[in-house]
């Protein structure tokens, strides 16, 4: 009996630590592996080809002072998600704050091969939902209504630019930041999957953080009306 109580505790503590370090090590807090406030030169090793490095200047809100902010884009990360090659992964390094923003984006897939590309996008759309419940807001954008309408997926003729549609899911902590979803479809059958991350030190952070507020809210008024 005793042996089992001890096997019992042994089991019990194991969980539990199993479980806290899965909480400490899954995105946003740790996106690809990565944490945000990290360096260029941290960075740098857990990525593949590196495309392209350029510096620039951003104003800072509310103050009429500019953030030097280094964008770094490679060929893929070391570390990958399991949805097929990257076409591109775009950093943005803050000087103050290291990293604060993430975008990879999944080779396009072309010729209107719109079941291949949902298949990729459902996928990705499946390990965030895994790791943090359904998204709390969803966006479509560009005019259309029915994500499973082919037809106005690729009606790009009243935009502007290559977009046609497409949309995000977004999920949001304020404790470590937003993820974000996407599938967009552009001129001449081309689709794109992406995954978004920001820090609460992005700008991009706060937009997105009452994006969901606004969801949820609608969400209830909406439940309680159905009550």
């Amino acid at each position: 009996m005793k042996l089992l109580r001890v096997l019992f505790l042994v089991a019990l503590v194991s969980t539990a630590i199993l479980t806290i370090a899965r909480a400490e090590n899954i995105p946003p807090e740790y996106p690809f592996g990565l944490k945000w406030g990290m360096t260029v030169e941290e960075v740098k090793p857990l990525c593949g080809k590196l495309i392209s490095i350029m510096t620039r200047e951003r104003p800072t809100y509310g103050k009429d002072t500019t953030k030097k902010l280094t964008s770094v884009m490679v060929k893929n990360l070391k570390k990958t998600i399991g949805i097929g090659k990257s076409e591109f992964v775009h950093f943005i390094f803050d000087s103050e704050h290291g990293l604060e923003e993430i975008n990879w984006r999944g080779a396009p897939t072309g010729n209107y091969r719109f079941k291949e590309a949902k298949e990729k996008y459902n996928k990705l759309l499946y390990i965030l939902t895994n790791t943090y419940g359904e998204a709390p807001a969803v966006k479509r954008f560009s005019g259309y209504d029915s994500f499973d309408d082919k037809n106005k997926l690729f009606d790009c003729s009243p935009k502007i630019g290559t977009l046609c549609g497409g949309v995000d899911n977004i999920w949001a902590d304020k404790k470590y930041g937003v993820a974000v979803v996407s599938l967009s479809t552009h001129k001449g059958g081309i689709l794109y999957i992406s995954l978004h991350y920001n820090s609460l030190e992005s700008p991009v952070a706060e937009h997105l953080l009452r994006e969901v507020e606004r969801s949820k809210t609608k969400r209830k008024n909406r439940d309680n009306g159905d009550q």
